[in-house]
């Protein structure tokens, strides 16, 4: 019987059949971002272009925020985007908590598109980088269209690469 099992031929199982069809990987996750960190406001230019000068207001100029963020998705391996993402962003240099809903793409390293109701938030992408940590201290990446008072613009992680924070929260659990 030893024999019989050695002599068998490896079948090689491709990593998109290998997540949808195992019964041992789990097909859903939900995927938590929670953390805080620095961001720089740049306001688009009157003509609604790049950022830059002159803008429309006077006072819609360029400015660093703190910035939060807590949003749980839920990602379904057998679909490239799961729209079933809830929680909220706050622009403290612009006194702004709202809620966001949205999508979520990826398989380790996720990226979530944001949107608020209102539209103040519109297409935000956060972005966790490799590897993730379960004891904190992840990287989260930020590109984010913001109008708010007014002026429109956007705000983008001030650390490398867009980085809106480096320690931040990324928990990813297995679902049924």
């Amino acid at each position: 019987m030893a024999a019989l099992a050695a002599a068998a031929p490896a079948i090689p199982v491709s990593a998109q059949t290998a997540t949808t069809d195992n019964p041992f990987i789990p097909k859903r996750n939900r995927v938590r971002f929670a953390g805080s960190g620095a961001g720089n406001f740049a306001p688009l230019n009157a003509s609604g272009g790049m950022p830059g000068q002159p803008t429309p207001l006077p006072d819609c100029i360029r400015k660093p925020t703190q910035v939060g963020f807590q949003v749980e998705c839920t990602r379904d391996s057998s679909q490239k985007e799961t729209r079933s993402c809830n929680g909220s962003m706050s622009f403290y240099a612009f006194n702004l908590t709202t809620g966001v809903t949205g999508t979520i793409s990826g398989d380790g390293k996720y990226t979530m598109i944001l949107n608020s109701p209102d539209g103040g938030i519109g297409s935000c992408m956060l972005t966790n980088e490799l590897p993730v940590s379960a004891e904190g201290g992840n990287t989260i990446e930020m590109l984010c269209p913001l109008s708010v008072e007014g002026c429109r613009g956007q705000v983008e992680g001030a650390g490398g690469n867009r980085a809106v924070s480096t320690s931040a929260s990324v928990v990813v659990t297995p679902e049924e």
